[in-house]
């Protein structure tokens, strides 16, 4: 014969049932500090993509500590040593980094380049390793400590006829108040940094290499490319990225 179940019966199975079904809390770790920049940054998700070739190239550079320091090909510059180039193609990006040594000033005698492809996932295939035997003897830059990177943001043409160099009174003019967005090579946002009324801003960083993302302003047509930078602790030339005010 079943007995009857009590109130207190019943109160007790409840409890027990609930008990079961509970889940325990998982202890959460010390808060991160926030990277040193100009502004905190706002907490992210790891990145799960590769949107642009300026974050195509960020990966590739973290990827070999040979290529610490090595910034985007320059066309207008005379002995550039060292570059990268980066472009979208129908699998995703390809990256090419070249090192170059032995007079340098008239063009590198020698030079050695590893060519890319970075899929939209992340992941790095070397294409191919051309040139000159390396040398022993290649300078090692420091990634330790914190870096800083330079940012000047200026706004042309700022005349009809645009000519190289400028005529006088043509050349960009600054542009404050405008955002720079900083990435990690994961594609993590790390800082954010706002021109001042030279159109100039710092942000200070772990060293390592990482992605600037110019932000549309308004009043201004053209918004610069997103460009792969190194902060060092030795320093650096300032990372000068010009937007398009649309007079022609």
């Amino acid at each position: 014969m079943t007995r009857p179940r009590t109130a207190t019966t019943v109160f007790l199975l409840g409890l027990l049932a609930m008990a079961c079904t509970s889940t325990a809390a998982v202890p959460s770790g010390p808060a991160a500090s926030p990277s040193p920049s100009a502004t905190p940054a706002p907490s992210a998700s790891p990145a799960t993509s590769v949107d642009s070739p300026a974050a195509a190239a960020a990966l590739v550079l973290g990827s070999d500590p040979r290529f610490a320091g090595i910034g985007p090909l320059l066309p207008d510059v005379i002995g550039q040593s060292a570059w990268y180039e980066s472009f979208a193609t129908a699998e995703g990006f390809e990256v090419t980094v070249r090192i170059g040594w032995g007079d340098c000033p008239a063009g590198c005698i020698n030079h050695h380049d590893w060519r890319f492809g970075v899929a939209r996932n992340g992941d790095l295939s070397l294409i191919d390793e051309t040139g000159d035997p390396l040398p022993d003897d290649l300078p090692e830059v420091d990634v330790t400590g914190d870096g800083v990177i330079d940012i000047v943001l200026v706004a042309g043409p700022t005349c009809p006829v645009e000519t190289v160099p400028p005529q006088p009174g043509c050349e960009g003019r600054s542009v404050a108040g405008a955002t720079v967005i900083v990435r990690d090579a994961q594609g993590i946002e790390v800082g954010r940094a706002i021109t001042d009324s030279e159109g100039r801003a710092h942000v200070t960083l772990p060293a390592g290499i990482y992605t600037l993302e110019p932000q549309p302003l308004e009043g201004l047509m053209g918004t610069p490319e997103a460009v792969a930078v190194w902060a060092l602790a030795s320093g650096g030339l300032p990372v000068t990225l010009a937007y398009d005010t649309g007079i022609r």
